[in-house]
């Protein structure tokens, strides 16, 4: 009995001492917030909006990096969501057809 304690009690060091040095590695990553939103466009006041305030996103940006060139793989939201998600082109997943009515 007390063998089985020692080894749990053993067990468990180990598990804390593993996640310190996980949580000390985690500290020196970037904290990432990536916001992508569908059929939105850029209308934030950070990117010039003048009729819609945004001022939690707009902090967000002050103190960030914000993307003031970014391109697409495709024009369509929906093909375009496709490869965002899965990583792969359109044309390799068979995703660059949305809503036109051709079968492939």
């Amino acid at each position: 009995m007390k063998t089985k304690r020692s080894i749990n009690f053993l067990i468990l060091a180990a598990g804390v001492l593993f996640g310190l040095t996980l949580s000390a590695a985690d500290s020196s990553r970037p904290n990432i917030l990536w916001i992508i939103i569908d059929d939105m466009s850029a209308n934030f006041s950070s990117y010039g909006e003048t009729l819609i305030e945004t001022p939690h996103v707009d902090k967000l940006a002050s103190n960030g990096v914000m993307f003031t060139k970014a391109f697409v793989t495709a024009p369509v939201c929906s093909t375009n969501r496709s490869a965002f998600i899965t990583g792969m082109y359109q044309t390799s997943i068979g995703a660059h057809h949305h809503r036109s009515g051709r079968v492939k």
